[in-house]
């Protein structure tokens, strides 16, 4: 299930689409079914991308229904099986989450990679040793 993005969203009769005005601050306007006019509310702070990687699907995938259960509505999931996909959502993601092996790789060395690359950004290797 490569390449993959979820999105967890508990409320589907509410459409919702993020803006980002002159100071840098989020806004939301929001409208329903039961209010023709749109609604104003600032978001805290910015959308909140996990990206899981790993080679097995099946394990991915638990970890992705535990996410869901438990990250807050809006929180978007993508998932990659691959080295490059990793690269690739990686500066998008506030959070990297490895499941395992991906294509060979151990999940020490993708860390060590992430980290080299962006060395801000949260990686969670499940499973791994710990690495210095």
């Amino acid at each position: 299930m490569s390449g993959v993005a979820r999105t967890i969203d508990r409320a589907r009769s509410t459409a919702a689409l993020r803006v980002l005005d002159g100071r840098g601050e989020h806004a939301r306007y929001e409208t329903s079914s039961r209010d023709a006019r749109p609604r104003l509310r600032l978001v805290s702070e910015p959308p909140r991308d996990i990206l899981v990687a790993g080679g097995d699907a099946q394990r991915r995938d638990t970890l992705v229904r535990e996410l869901t259960e438990r990250m807050p509505e809006g929180t978007s999931i993508r998932e990659a099986d691959a080295t490059w996909q990793v690269l690739e959502h990686a500066p998008s993601s506030r959070l990297v989450m490895i499941a395992g092996e991906i294509e060979g790789s151990s999940p020490e060395s993708v860390m060590h990679l992430l980290g080299s690359r962006h060395p801000q950004l949260p990686v969670v290797a499940l499973g791994a040793a710990a690495v210095n």
